[in-house]
């Protein structure tokens, strides 16, 4: 979205990919940490935040989940 983009950033993004190792893996990380902090490629401003509202006239399913708490929202519907 912020079309930001880093040449060294994306071959560190690459390498990620084929460590193993604890150390080095923590090293690259940090290295690309360093890279947002100095770029600084955008500032959020808000954070878009959902609620789900529901009363007891209303029989959900029970698969929602933490990440998409409208999961089959297409089955939901409205006790007579």
């Amino acid at each position: 979205m912020a079309n930001y983009t880093n040449d060294e950033a994306k071959e560190i993004l690459k390498e990620l990919y084929n460590i193993t190792d604890e150390k080095l893996l923590k090293e690259k990380y940090e290295k690309l940490q360093k890279f947002y902090e100095e770029d600084r490629p955008y500032v959020g401003l808000n954070f878009n935040s959902i609620t789900k509202i529901s009363g007891k006239n209303l029989t959900m399913t029970n698969d929602n989940n933490w990440f998409n708490i409208f999961l089959n929202i297409d089955k939901w519907h409205k006790k007579n």
